[in-house]
């Protein structure tokens, strides 16, 4: 049997999915009611991913920082409430960016600064900013068992 999707030949096993922003949160983006002949293609699963979901994500993907504050302060993990036109709020998506940002630009190596508080904004809205800023200022790294056993020794310790 052969797989097509728009004229392209696709492998046996192709498996396409497709995804929207649906269920409560469909009200705070410009996303379209599907067609009744196009929705009957699909199987539809509303996706309601817990706090607790995501840090089990994020575990093993966030530096340690982001990970830690969100944990400890989970409210910013996304905004829950109405939406100001142009106003920036986090969201699992702007967390994720975020980090990928931390990592490449060596920001968090110079701990709580003004530029740290001016990309985290840009990024998660200024009142997450304000929150993690606080939160890098005053963060402390505890040694765990699992790092005493990995090896794993802080460079303060």
């Amino acid at each position: 049997m052969l797989f097509r999707s728009n004229g392209h030949k696709l492998h046996k096993d192709t498996v396409i999915y497709a995804a929207v922003n649906g269920g409560k949160h469909g009200a705070n983006y410009s996303v379209a009611d599907m067609d009744p002949a196009e929705l009957d293609r699909y199987t539809v699963f509303d996706l309601e991913p817990t706090v607790e979901d995501w840090l089990t994500w994020a575990k093993d993907r966030m530096v340690s920082e982001v990970y830690d504050f969100i944990r400890q302060n989970p409210k910013h993990l996304e905004h829950n409430g109405d939406v100001e036109p142009n106003k920036v709020y986090p969201s699992r998506r702007s967390w994720d960016r975020l980090n990928k940002t931390l990592n490449l630009s060596g920001l968090l190596e110079k701990g709580a600064t003004t530029e740290l508080h001016t990309i985290v904004g840009a990024f998660v809205g200024m009142e997450a900013a304000i929150s993690f800023n606080d939160f890098v200022q005053n963060y402390n790294k505890q040694v765990t068992v699992e790092d005493l056993l990995t090896g794993k020794i802080f460079k303060n310790f």
